[in-house]
Order: structure tokens, then sequence, then C-alpha cells
């Protein structure tokens, strides 16, 4: 059970972002939540609103299992094939003598499409 003194500071989560038909997506995977916006920024900002909600709603509930719905396979499976995409990229940038140093993608990955996947 939750209770009011209990409850966390912070809250993280893996967010993968993406755009699709013009629109961006966030996507918080461990809680199956998504926002959408114009641009990635604003649909993060709505997706921390969104989060917030579920976090403020378990703990009123006092059932932190309402927080953690994980998302569907598809979803990993994106996030993890963009991943190997930039990875590759970079890889071949590097061989190519165009990159110098080893890019770390940040906590999210932005991938524009599936189409990059394949290009």
């Amino acid at each position: 059970m939750i209770r009011q003194d209990q409850v966390a500071a912070e809250i993280h989560v893996h967010v993968f972002g993406y755009r699709e038909d013009g629109v961006w997506y966030a996507h918080a995977w461990e809680m199956d939540i998504i926002a959408s916006g114009p641009s990635f920024e604003e649909a993060a900002s709505e997706l921390e609103v969104l989060v917030q909600a579920q976090v403020n709603f378990a703990a009123f509930r006092r059932n932190p299992g309402l927080l953690w719905h994980p998302a569907p396979k598809e979803v990993a499976a994106k996030f993890y094939g963009a991943l190997l995409y930039s990875q590759a990229r970079t890889d071949l940038e590097r061989e190519a003598g165009l990159a110098t140093s080893l890019t770390i993608p940040p906590p999210f990955m932005i991938a524009q499409n599936d189409s990059n996947q394949d290009a």
C-alpha cells in the first residue's frame, strides 16, 4: 500500500519518441502512456503531465500496481530497431572517417519512422 509519506519524489521511465504522419509521439513504455504534439518537446511535455496524473491516481488509490503496465512487445522492437540503426550508422561513419568518437544515444531514442530503419 502507498502511504502519503512514502510517495517517491522521482519516477524514471524510458521514453521512446517517434514521428508518424507529421505528428510526434512520446511513449513511456513502462507505463504504456502515449502523448502527441507538433514537436517531440511538446509531446514529451504532455507525456510528463499524463505520467504525473497516473502517479497521483495510483497514490490516491494506494495501489502502486496501477503505475506499471508495460507497452506491447512491438514498441520495444521499434525502440531497439531504432537503436541498432543508430549504432550501425555510427559504425559506418567511423569506418569512413566521418566520426571520431562513439555516439552514445540519449535516454530516449527519436525515430522519425520505420522507413529510416530500412535506409
